[in-house]
């Protein structure tokens, strides 16, 4: 199972009732399934998480306002949908980046 390609698993789902994690079943699907704003998400899984989970991602912006830490390395989760946050921790994450550089 383990030298399945990617197509061998999506074949696998469709033959057991495509009972697929409803992530990969979005507009804009997950590339991979992982916790909801996981360190190694690609970009687009981030923002899935953060639109699907907005408390999750609040909490994790205002974790690194406070802090002064980015969620990976020259990587603001902040970036992702603004929109979704207050305008103090917007305020103070971009203190914290032009502080960085």
């Amino acid at each position: 199972m383990y030298d399945w390609s990617e197509t061998d698993v999506w074949d696998c789902i469709r033959r057991h009732g495509n009972i697929a994690h409803p992530a990969y079943r979005l507009e804009q699907p997950n590339q991979q399934l992982s916790c909801a704003l996981c360190l190694l998400a690609s970009q687009n899984d981030l923002i899935n998480g953060a639109v699907h989970n907005p408390n999750t991602y609040r909490e994790y912006r205002r974790i690194e306002a406070v802090t002064s830490y980015s969620f990976r390395k020259d990587f603001w989760l902040s970036s992702l949908k603004p929109e979704l946050l207050p305008q103090e921790t917007l305020d103070a994450v971009r203190e914290h980046q032009r502080k960085t550089g």
